[in-house]
Formats: C-alpha cells, structure tokens, sequence
C-alpha cells in the first residue's frame, strides 16, 4: 500500500488500467519533465534578459560621458560659442564647457564628479 503513495499519479493510473498503460505513463511522465525544462530555460532567458536591460554592461565612452554632464549642468546656456547657445546643446569638445564652468560649481559637487580623462602610470593623461 506504501508504494502506491509514493508512485506518480500516472503511474497510479498504469497499476489500474494494465501493462499497456505502463508505457504511456512513462512517456507522459518524460514529456511532463521535458516541458518543465523548457519552461525553466524560458523563465532563465527572461531573467538574463531583464538584467541586460537593467545594467548595460558597456558603459559610455569619456566624450558622451561628458557630453550628458555638460546637458546637465545645462552649460550650453552658458557657452561662449554662440552654436552652442542656439542650439541649447554642445557643440564643440565638451571638456572645454567643463573646464570653463567647474570653477562656478561649489567645490563638494566638483569632487563627486568623474570627469578626469584616462589614468596612466604617473598620474592622469590630458585628455
């Protein structure tokens, strides 16, 4: 009687119907686990895609990293070059919009901005 809680459901229903019906369940029982797997990988596609979406994995190059600062801190209001001011956007190098307006800024907000170029060996580059 043990061992008729312990068995699956169809294979339950094979001990009732006859010995044909003991292969069918078994090949119900492997479809049954075959359609889990693929729901499984569905459901793994689905989460790696949302992470992808979530956090790019390449993050921006140093200009449009700087370009979106400079659209922040709205400088080109501001800008010298009268392209930059019609257009209400950068138009030239964005580092020397930077340059020019970072001594304006409180000098707490200029130490959480990033917006040195790469670093080398001795120290950092230029540009």
């Amino acid at each position: 009687m043990e061992a008729w809680r312990n068995a699956t459901p169809s294979l339950q229903n094979t001990r009732a119907a006859g010995p044909a019906a003991a292969t069918m369940a078994a090949r119900i029982d492997t479809i049954q686990m075959k359609i889990l797997d693929a729901m499984e990988g569905l459901v793994d596609d689905l989460q790696s895609q949302r992470k992808a979406a979530s956090a790019p994995d390449n993050p921006l190059p140093l200009t449009h990293a700087r370009r979106q600062l400079v659209h922040i801190l709205r400088l080109p209001r501001i800008c010298a070059r009268a392209s930059c001011r019609r257009s209400g956007a950068c138009r030239g190098d964005p580092l020397d919009c930077l340059c020019a307006a970072l001594p304006l800024l409180p000098p707490d907000i200029v130490a959480t901005l990033k917006i040195g170029g790469r670093k080398t060996r001795r120290g950092r580059a230029r540009r």
